[in-house]
């Protein structure tokens, strides 16, 4: 993200260098002569499309600019659903389902995700204080991972607190039949445990 904002900085900085340079040839042509005009014509108007290009260039990169995040988040890391089914994945850094504060999001087009998941609700909504205030965090009914595909969670969520981060696993079969408190109550869920190890790295393939 860091690197992406100073291209679009270099990008900006780049543009008004040459925006400067038209803007002097425009003046330059203001400044000559010619016994019919029509030279001056001529040139004026290249001048003032090559300072209007310019202008529009500007415009994009800024508002392009504008809508990168103010903060990093961290890389994504990408995990694998080695299982035959389709889950629901949410992670949490306690080895308590009720602690999940996190949803894993498929590493493929969304669009791909046609399953009916009408009336179902897994983790409830629920506010975290990340040091910096209060964050509203909201589950998504329609993030679920298809079996044999990847999935991401972002870097800095996986290992907040600890070196371990804790998974838990509902099918999606089981979140469309039963309520949440059912789930809980009746365990319909798997619990998957992956650790940093000294290299900073850790096991990806989700498996029961």
């Amino acid at each position: 993200m860091k690197s992406f904002r100073g291209f679009i900085v270099l990008l900006l900085s780049f543009f008004c260098s040459i925006m400067a340079h038209a803007q002097k040839e425009y003046n330059g042509v203001m400044t000559r002569t010619s016994p019919h005009g029509t030279l001056n014509k001529s040139l004026m108007t290249v001048s003032i499309k090559k300072i209007g290009l310019f202008w529009g260039c500007l415009l994009t990169l800024s508002m392009l600019s504008s809508c990168i995040p103010g903060c990093d988040w961290g890389t994504l890391v990408i995990f694998k659903n080695c299982t035959q089914d389709t889950l629901f994945i949410g992670a949490s850094q306690y080895n308590n389902i009720d602690s999940v504060d996190c949803q894993l999001f498929p590493d493929y087009n969304q669009l791909a995700n046609n399953l009916d998941t009408t009336g179902t609700s897994l983790w409830k909504n629920i506010e975290k204080n990340y040091g910096k205030g209060f964050v509203y965090i909201k589950f998504w009914k329609d993030v679920y991972i298809y079996p044999d595909s990847t999935c991401t969670i972002k870097g800095n969520r996986l290992f907040e607190d600890n070196d371990t981060c804790f998974f838990f696993l509902v099918k999606w079969k089981d979140a469309k039949q039963y309520s949440w408190d059912e789930i809980r109550a009746k365990k319909l869920y798997r619990r998957w445990v992956t650790v940093k190890n000294k290299d900073g790295d850790c096991d990806r393939n989700i498996r029961y």
